[in-house]
């Protein structure tokens, strides 16, 4: 388990941010595919803003952009930097 963990670790990263970023953007294929029936994250964050309730829409956007941005800080390894598997 030692070993298994800290080698996957760049495929984790890759596997979250590639789920967190669709999130964001997928609202309208989400709202247009199924008649507003799935509440994606996004589509909450549009509906509270439209509805004119900026404070709950704002801070869920930054919400999910910590959730982004502590991803990709996570996967700046020094010592790893010459191997494969990051994201840069």
């Amino acid at each position: 388990m030692k070993a298994i963990l800290p080698l996957s670790m760049p495929g984790v990263i890759s596997g979250i941010l590639m789920v967190f970023m669709p999130t964001i953007s997928t609202f309208a294929i989400a709202e247009l595919l199924t008649l507003n029936n799935i509440k994606l994250f996004g589509t909450t964050i549009q509906e509270n803003i439209n509805n004119s309730m900026w404070n709950y829409g704002a801070a869920l956007s930054l919400i999910m952009l910590l959730l982004i941005g502590a991803t990709m800080l996570f996967n700046d390894d020094e010592k790893n930097s010459n191997e494969g598997g990051g994201l840069w």
